[in-house]
């Protein structure tokens, strides 16, 4: 007799399958919450100037939600207080890859260019800021 004809028989298959749900639903809602702590840590982070907690918070946001354009930013914000450029160029790609419209990123993305005198790429990085917002306060 296999397990689950046994099962069939003495009607014990729902038993022993709602337990294993219940256990999967729960673990995809710990996977949410784990996304919103890892991001929140990383912001109470980088506002304490604690730039290598608030880097491996969040890489672990992105590791918990790989299409986290903000993350991305922040990763790349805290990459670029503590001279990590390459790093914060590919976090700052990534993010405007995932979300084009972050007038924010492209600034970032703008200075990083003007800083490694790249003038017409900061200048394209501007235009397209300017013409989304051409109120853009920065």
């Amino acid at each position: 007799m296999t397990l689950f004809s046994w099962c069939r028989r003495h009607r014990t298959l729902p038993k022993l399958l709602l337990p294993l749900f219940l256990a999967g639903l729960l673990a995809g809602c710990n996977r949410e919450t784990k996304k919103v702590d890892y991001y929140q840590k990383g912001e109470t982070y980088l506002a304490e100037k604690k730039y290598g907690e608030a880097m491996i918070e969040f890489r672990n946001a992105i590791w918990a939600d790989p299409k986290n354009a903000k993350a991305y930013y922040k990763l790349a914000l805290t990459n670029l207080v503590t001279g990590g450029y390459r790093e914060a160029y590919a976090a700052l790609n990534k993010s405007l890859e995932l979300d084009a419209n972050q007038n924010d990123v492209r600034i970032q993305l703008g200075r990083l260019f003007f800083l490694f005198r790249s003038p017409q790429k900061a200048r394209e990085q501007a235009e397209l800021v300017l013409k989304a917002d051409p109120n853009y306060p920065g």
